[in-house]
């Protein structure tokens, strides 16, 4: 049996030469039992000739990220899964760190360091940050990760299967900080590679925008992660940062966004209750306290 699975969706590019230089360095790179697995839209019906190599599987209803990853997650036969999106290119020995950790430890997803291959410097991103609000950025070494970026990233696939169905209507970037912060709320931490660093294209193809589409979906996912009470500090924490966002006319896009969130309010409380009955059952089994979603959102 496969003990990871490397998911490398078609997705988000015009052209193939990312999505290409990716899946090659994939497969230059995997070990013979590995499994990959493409996934692509039922337009895109070209396989390379790479049928004996790779698992290609159609996308027919979705061309979000996480529609993409609910597709492939039926044919994955590994414990474990490595999403790699098109521009990110692996090395010798790449998955050792990310197995390992999700192998010995209370880890439910691991982050992967980027950086860009135009640059040399110091990684411009080890998972996403977050605060109340849930505005993502990029971490650094000062930060401990909420979650993954949805660019690179190692998922327990028992964990993926108990949580249920991605949230394909989530914007791509934040696909991973949603599985990661379903996780914490069953008791399982991200993790950081930190011996493993990859090569993504160009540090703009993971930039986070001010996008009408970033916050609509920040604000959907305190929503699908809220705590039943909470700190009465949090509300004036929020206010805090909304202020500080309104002084800024750059942020003004995603507070419109935030506005149209509710729309799936019933939606994501749904979500937010079945997880918290999945927590309660874990407790019951094993006697061990949850970890608080909420201790993740703090890598501010």
């Amino acid at each position: 049996m496969s003990t990871l699975s490397i998911i490398v969706p078609r997705i988000g590019l015009a052209g193939d030469s990312h999505f290409e230089a990716t899946l090659a360095s994939v497969l230059r790179y995997r070990l013979p039992r590995h499994q990959v697995i493409v996934v692509h839209r039922s337009d895109q019906p070209d396989d390379y000739g790479l049928r004996d190599e790779v698992d290609f599987v159609a996308c027919e209803n979705s061309r979000s990220l996480g529609g993409f990853m609910n597709a492939a997650l039926p044919r994955v036969r590994g414990a474990i899964l490595a999403l790699l999106r098109p521009g990110v290119e692996v090395h010798n020995h790449w998955f050792t760190h990310g197995v390992r950790i999700l192998t010995s430890g209370e880890a439910g997803c691991v982050s992967v360091p980027l950086a860009a291959s135009d640059d040399s410097a110091s990684p411009v991103s080890r998972g996403i940050a977050t605060n109340r609000r849930m505005t993502p950025r990029h971490a650094d070494r000062r930060q401990t990760p909420a979650g993954p970026h949805s660019h690179a990233g190692f998922y327990r696939r028992d964990l993926l299967e108990r949580i249920g169905p991605i949230d394909e209507w989530l914007c791509d970037e934040l696909m991973g900080l949603d599985v990661a912060l379903a996780m914490a709320s069953l008791g399982y931490r991200c993790a950081v590679a930190e011996e493993l660093v990859l090569r993504i294209r160009f540090a703009e193809m993971i930039r986070y925008d001010s996008s009408f589409a970033l916050g609509r979906d920040a604000r959907r996912l305190v929503h699908r992660h809220a705590r039943p009470g909470g700190s009465p500090l949090v509300p004036f924490g929020c206010a805090l940062e909304l202020v500080s966002d309104l002084v800024r006319p750059g942020r003004w896009t995603m507070l419109a966004g935030r506005g149209a969130a509710r729309r799936r309010h019933a939606t994501d409380v749904g979500f937010a209750a079945r997880l918290a009955s999945l927590a309660h059952a874990r407790e019951a089994r094993t006697g061990n306290p949850r970890v608080p979603a909420g201790d993740a959102r703090r890598a501010a």
